[in-house]
């Protein structure tokens, strides 16, 4: 959800995947392991702000410690915002939102 509003409740549309859901159906990723079940059974996107941008923050370090020219991050378009407004873009609305299987291409 963006912005992140811990009172609110997700779309119906919006089903967390269990970590063995996604292990079972995408063998050939690579899943942090660090990652709480929590996490995985409530989501990112509604956590209070604050620990949203502790995980997110994680994440992206470890993303960094994968020593790979290229990494994808696939998520919703709502935690995607969140994420590009955390790495510093600016003033970003509903209207900058990708659609329906958009992609975002970020070069850090």
């Amino acid at each position: 959800m963006f912005p992140q509003h811990p009172e609110w409740t997700t779309l119906p549309c919006d089903i967390s995947l269990t970590r063995r859901n996604v292990e079972e159906a995408y063998p050939w990723l690579r899943l942090r392991t660090e990652d709480f079940e929590e996490l995985w059974e409530q989501g990112i996107n509604t956590r209070p702000q604050a620990d949203f941008v502790m995980q997110a923050e994680e994440l992206l370090d470890w993303l960094r410690q994968q020593e790979r020219s290229r990494v994808f991050a696939v998520s919703h378009d709502g935690t995607i915002h969140a994420y590009r407004e955390l790495l510093g873009e600016q003033n970003l609305s509903r209207d900058d939102f990708l659609g329906e299987a958009g992609t975002y291409v970020l070069n850090i």
